[in-house]
């Protein structure tokens, strides 16, 4: 299940694309605050940005930044299927706002279960800890003549309708959703069955640190990897 592409934001990844589900979302609501900071924002104090945020963005997406004035923050995002929380400190250095996440969250991972090259055909399956199947995870597999297979899970995994023509050589995988992908995995010769499970680890939890914000007036911009998102102040009382 391949996801729609989309123009890349402010700051992409390594490839020049950001992560599909959350560009989806924020596209729409990055309109950058690019003005130069003056001397008064520059010697402000913590306190002076202590508040509660709400992002700009559409009907199908919601998200607040709490700015406390014991300089922690909390975050949430809810954007169709992607939920993401973060919370940790906000600093000002040179009239600079950053956060830092604490604790630093694990991300979640693909761990090959096992594989086997008994029976005919192929066969993948993705499941969480429990057993439970997972539909929607994108898949490569490249074969030794070449030929790279695409497609996507079903919750009782994938087969192939037909005998591989050569053997596998390597797979990827993606949950597009959260952006989890597995990076290149070299398989043994004549593997027939694969079953993997994904790791939830801090799953949902976000790594915001070296974000940086920008305010202007009632309002701010967090810059974060994937994109600009614009916030208004709802709240002017400071939060503790």
């Amino acid at each position: 299940m391949q996801p729609l592409q989309f123009l890349p934001l402010a700051f992409a990844d390594d490839c020049g694309q950001s992560p599909p589900m959350l560009a989806r979302f924020l596209l729409p609501s990055a309109i950058l605050l690019m003005s130069l900071l003056s001397p008064a924002w520059a010697q402000a104090s913590t306190a002076d940005f202590a508040g509660g945020y709400r992002l700009q963005g559409g009907p199908d997406v919601a998200s607040e930044l709490i700015l406390r004035a014991d300089g922690t923050y909390a975050y949430w995002l809810m954007a169709g299927a992607l939920d993401e929380a973060s919370e940790g400190r906000w600093i000002l250095t040179d009239g600079q706002l950053s956060l830092v996440t604490e604790p630093r969250p694990v991300p979640p991972e693909f761990q090959q279960a096992e594989s086997s090259a008994e029976g005919t055909g192929f066969r993948l399956e993705v499941n969480w800890p429990n057993g439970g199947g997972i539909a929607g995870i994108d898949f490569r597999i490249g074969l030794a003549d070449g030929q790279v297979l695409e497609g996507y899970t079903q919750y009782d995994g994938w087969q192939a309708v037909e005998e591989l023509a050569a053997d596998l050589q390597w797979i990827e995988l993606e949950e597009p959703v959260n952006t989890i992908r597995s990076g290149r995995i070299a398989l043994p010769p004549h593997t027939r069955v694969l079953r993997f499970v994904l790791l939830p680890n801090d799953l949902g939890r976000v790594d915001l640190t070296g974000a940086t914000i920008e305010v202007e007036g009632k309002g701010l911009t967090l810059h974060r990897r994937e994109g600009a998102m614009p916030y208004v102040r709802a709240s002017s009382v400071p939060y503790r």
